[in-house]
């Protein structure tokens, strides 16, 4: 047999526990209901601003727009840019260094 103090620290270990889970669930729920509004309301504003730029009555040529999506941006690109813009500055410095022998002579 359980002694009577063992039996009262469980019944109110029991019941300590039973409130956490409670209080848990409770603030759940609570946090449940907050991001579904949160939700709701990120929706209705979207709705909203929608009709709103439909109302305007401005609309966009789509040929532009089809015209960048002809190239992936994470395609590489044939240019090799840097490798041009490193040959272009070392062939000005090569220009500078001949004005400024042509200077000292």
């Amino acid at each position: 047999m359980i002694s009577k103090e063992k039996q009262i620290l469980k019944e109110s270990y029991d019941k300590r526990n039973q409130n956490v889970i409670n209080t848990k669930s409770l603030m759940d729920r609570m946090m449940n209901y907050r991001l579904g509004e949160l939700k709701k309301s990120r929706t209705e504003q979207y709705k909203n601003n929608v009709k709103e730029f439909k109302n305007q009555g401005e609309t966009f040529d789509t040929d532009k727009l089809k015209i960048n999506q002809t190239m992936s941006p994470t395609t590489k690109s044939p240019s090799h840019s840097f490798s041009r813009l490193y040959e272009q500055r070392k062939s000005e410095y090569e220009i500078e260094l001949e004005q400024i022998k042509q200077e000292l002579e």
